[in-house]
C-alpha cells in the first residue's frame, strides 16, 4: 500500500472488513440452507420466522470471523538499506545518497 494517504489506507481496510462481514454472512446463509434441505429458491419462499430459525442455528455451526479478517494488515518494515546513517551532536538519521552532500556541509558526518 506504498503511496496511498491516511484515508486511502483506511477506506481500503473498510472495503476488506466488509468483504469479510459479506463473505461470512455469505457462509452462515448457505449452512441455514444445507440444514433446511431445501434449494436456495425454496429457502428464500420460507416465511421470515422458519428462516431466522434456521440462520440462528446456522450460526452456531459456522466459526465467527477470524481475528485477521477484522483487523488491519500489520505494517511491513520499510527497506532502509540504501540510506546512509549520519551523526552529529549524538543523534543519528538516514539519509538517501543524493542528500549527504548537504547533510555534511550542515555538520553531519557518517556514521
Amino acid at each position: 500500500m506504498a503511496g496511498l494517504t491516511k484515508e486511502q489506507k483506511a477506506a481500503l481496510a473498510a472495503e476488506a472488513a466488509a468483504k469479510a462481514a459479506n463473505d461470512h454472512a455469505k457462509a452462515i446463509e448457505a449452512k441455514a440452507i444445507e440444514l433446511s434441505g431445501l434449494s436456495a429458491e425454496e429457502f428464500a419462499a420460507l416465511p421470515d420466522d422458519d428462516r431466522a430459525r434456521l440462520i440462528e442455528q446456522a450460526k452456531a455451526d459456522v466459526p465467527a470471523q477470524p481475528p485477521e479478517a477484522a483487523k488491519p494488515a500489520a505494517k511491513a518494515k520499510a527497506d532502509d538499506s540504501h540510506l546512509i546513517a549520519m551523526r552529529k551532536d549524538g543523534d543519528t538519521i538516514k539519509v538517501h545518497s543524493s542528500c549527504v552532500a548537504d547533510h555534511k556541509r550542515l555538520g553531519w558526518v557518517e556514521a
